[in-house]
C-alpha cells in the first residue's frame, strides 16, 4: 500500500505529513519517456517505518527536501532520473537517519548543521548535495498582519504599504507582495523577526485591488497569505467586450474607467492541442501594443492566424483574461458561442494544461459557433 501517489501529475505538493508504516511512503510514477513526473514539491514530511520512504519511476525536476527519513527497511529513497533532493534557495536537504554519524562517512566538520558529503540516492545519479546533519524541526513564521495603507487613490500614482510577523524560532524574514494585477514583489530582506516591512506599487487601471503578504525564514519555508487589504482605485479600466471570427480573430476592448490609458499590452496564445495544426504564426503567439484608448472608446485588435484544427486562444489585455474555444479552416475562424471563460485575479495562477483538458472534451466540430462579422 502507498500513503501518497502522483501519477503522471504535475505541481503538486505533498507538505507537513506523517507517513508511516506503507509498502511505499510516497511514489512518484511516470510512464517511460517522454511522459514524466516533474516540478512536484515534497516536503516538511516524516517518512517512517515503511519499505521505502519515497520511491521514483520516471519522475524528474521534483524538489524533495525538508523532510525526515526514519527506518524505512529497503530504502530511505529511490529514484531511478533526476529529481532535486535539496532546496536550492538555502542549500539545505533531508535528514537521513542512516546518514547522520561520522561511521557512517557523515561529517559535519564546520558544525553549520549540513553534513559535508552528499548522500546517495539509490536508482540513478540522484543526490541529496546538503544532507541535515540533524531532524528538520524549523517551523515557519506567523501569518503576516494586514497590509496597512491607503485604501483609496488613483491609478498611475505610486502608494506603499507595510507589515509585519515573527517567527517561532526568532530567523530572520523575507516578505512579498501580492498586489492583485498579476504581479508580486521579488522577496524583500531579511529582516529581524517582529521589524516592519514597506512595499510601494503603482497599478494601471481603476479597479478593487486586493493586496497581501506572505513571509519566509533563512530556511525557505513560506507562511500562510495574510488577510488582503481591500483598495479601491479611479483611472482607466479596459473590459474585453465580444471576441468574433471571420478572417482572422478580432477583439472588442472598451475603456469604461474614467481616464485615458496608454500603451495597452495584449497577447493571444492557442493552446495545445492535437486537433490543431498551426502554420501561422508559428509559435502560436500573438502580442501587440494599442498605443491610446481614450476613456468610453472602444478598440479593436485583430490578429490572423493560418491553420487546421480547433483549440482554444488565452487572451490578455492588461488586466482582463479569457479563453474562447474556436475552429479554424485556413485563414477562417469559426468562435463556439458562450464560450468565454474569464479569470479572476484572486485565482491568477492556473495550469496551461488543466485549460487544455477541461474546455476540449468534445471535438468543437460538433458544437455550435458564431462566424463573426
Amino acid at each position: 500500500m502507498n500513503a501518497f501517489g502522483i501519477q503522471e501529475s504535475n505541481n503538486n505538493t505533498i507538505l507537513r505529513n506523517v507517513i508511516e508504516n506503507n509498502t511505499i511512503g510516497i511514489s512518484l510514477n511516470g510512464d517511460d519517456y517522454p511522459v514524466y513526473v516533474r516540478f512536484n514539491t515534497i516536503k516538511n514530511n516524516i517518512i517512517s517505518n515503511n519499505n521505502y520512504g519515497i520511491k521514483g519511476y520516471f519522475s524528474k525536476d521534483n524538489f524533495i527536501y525538508h523532510n525526515n527519513f526514519f527506518n524505512n527497511s529497503i530504502e530511505n529513497a529511490y529514484d531511478d532520473h533526476d529529481n532535486v533532493w535539496y532546496y536550492p534557495l538555502v542549500n539545505e536537504g533531508n535528514y537521513w537517519d542512516n546518514f547522520d554519524e561520522p561511521d557512517e562517512g557523515a561529517y559535519d566538520n564546520d558544525s553549520n548543521g549540513i553534513i559535508d558529503q552528499p548522500y546517495k540516492i539509490p536508482g540513478g545519479d540522484s543526490q541529496d548535495l546538503y544532507p541535515l546533519k540533524y531532524p528538520y524541526t524549523n517551523q515557519p513564521p506567523k501569518k503576516p498582519n494586514v497590509p496597512q495603507g491607503n485604501t483609496t487613490g488613483m491609478a498611475g500614482l505610486s502608494y506603499t504599504y507595510q507589515s509585519n510577523t515573527t517567527d517561532p524560532e526568532e530567523d530572520t524574514i523575507f516578505y512579498k507582495f501580492a498586489w492583485d494585477d498579476y504581479t508580486e514583489t521579488s522577496w524583500i530582506g531579511p529582516f529581524p523577526s517582529g521589524d516592519f516591512v514597506n512595499a510601494s506599487h503603482t497599478w494601471r487601471e481603476g479597479e478593487i485591488y486586493h493586496i497581501r503578504v506572505k513571509a519566509m525564514d533563512k530556511h525557505g519555508e513560506e507562511s500562510d497569505w495574510s488577510e488582503s487589504l481591500e483598495i479601491q482605485l479611479t483611472g482607466p479600466d479596459i473590459k474585453v467586450i465580444n471576441v468574433k471570427g471571420g478572417l482572422g480573430i478580432k477583439i472588442f476592448i472598451k475603456n469604461i474607467g474614467n481616464a485615458d490609458i496608454t500603451q495597452v499590452n495584449w497577447s493571444i496564445q492557442y493552446l495545445p492541442s492535437n486537433s490543431l495544426r498551426m502554420l501561422y504564426p508559428l509559435k502560436k503567439y500573438s502580442n501587440g501594443v494599442i498605443s491610446l484608448v481614450r476613456t468610453g472608446e472602444t478598440a479593436i485588435i485583430k490578429t490572423y492566424i493560418f491553420a487546421l484544427g480547433s483549440s482554444q486562444c488565452y487572451i490578455s489585455i492588461e488586466l482582463e483574461r479569457v479563453t474562447k474555444v474556436f475552429y479554424v479552416v485556413g485563414p477562417f475562424v469559426l468562435i463556439k458561442k458562450n464560450s468565454n471563460v474569464f479569470f479572476s485575479r484572486q485565482n491568477r495562477l492556473f495550469d496551461i494544461e488543466i485549460l487544455h483538458s477541461l474546455f476540449l472534451k468534445n471535438s468543437p466540430a460538433q458544437e455550435s459557433y458564431n462566424f463573426g462579422v
